[in-house]
């Protein structure tokens, strides 16, 4: 699940739904994230979880 295809010069990779993005401290970010019209959202994790972040923008209101 975790087998990821590189992403240009960032470090970054894409697999099965999910993106790695190595962290600054040496860590890697796994997430997901989905755009609709008006609204973007972007959701992850560290390993086991021990970091979580999800966001969600109503890019409507942004204008």
């Amino acid at each position: 699940m975790r087998t990821t295809v590189p992403m240009g010069g960032t470090g970054a990779g894409y697999g099965l739904g999910l993106i790695s993005r190595p962290l600054s401290c040496g860590g890697v970010y796994w997430g997901h994230g989905g755009d609709l019209p008006g609204y973007e959202t972007r959701g992850g994790a560290t390993d086991y979880g021990r970091a979580v972040i999800e966001k969600v923008v109503d890019t409507a209101l942004c204008g």
